[in-house]
């Protein structure tokens, strides 16, 4: 819905109009939202039940919308580091949200709407559960792939960087294999 609303406004500030087909994508999201949550009335008697069975259910405690406004526990929660890998206070997983901005700034930079597209991707877990697990939620903000892969290509002295990055994170994928054998968080 973000990359689609920021469409909407950059065609309303180029031609004075929004495209029909494009209120018809900003629709569709909506028109979805509104199915489910009269599904999840109509099947449990609560529409917004699931927004609230993270810390009911005491999967991630404390999980909610409500910390998206909260920046200093927001900002406790980025600091909390207590060890390398765990579920809330892992060392990676505020390193990879570290790589993200710095991905998200050159998407600003090269390419809006897939900024607006890979920004909530990032953020939105990473305030709402306190960065647990973050690092699984960052594999669907593709765009921020991109925006590496742009940054390693453009320009020849950077392939040094590219296989060093790739060591590096072959060499990671590694420590996780065996700390998943040896059922350890991973």
């Amino acid at each position: 819905l973000v990359p689609l609303a920021y469409e909407a406004w950059s065609a309303r500030r180029k031609t004075r109009r929004v495209p029909r087909a494009l209120w018809a994508c900003l629709a569709a999201p909506v028109l979805g939202l509104a199915a489910y949550f009269l599904f999840m009335h109509a099947a449990v008697g609560d529409a917004f039940y699931y927004l609230g069975s993270w810390s009911a259910q005491n999967l991630i405690g404390g999980a909610g919308l409500s910390k998206l406004v909260d920046l200093p526990g927001f900002l406790r929660a980025f600091a909390g580091v207590g060890s390398f890998h765990d579920p809330l206070d892992s060392f990676v997983d505020r390193f990879f949200f570290v790589a993200f901005l710095a991905a998200c700034l050159r998407l600003w930079r090269t390419d809006k709407t897939a900024f607006a597209f890979a920004l909530p991707l990032g953020l939105i877990p990473a305030m709402s559960v306190s960065f647990w697990g973050l690092t699984r939620y960052l594999v669907g903000a593709v765009p921020i792939f991109l925006a590496a892969g742009g940054w390693f290509a453009e320009k020849e002295k950077r392939r040094g960087w590219l296989w060093v990055t790739v060591a590096g994170l072959s060499a990671l994928q590694v420590v996780f294999l065996f700390r998943h054998i040896n059922n350890y968080w991973a």
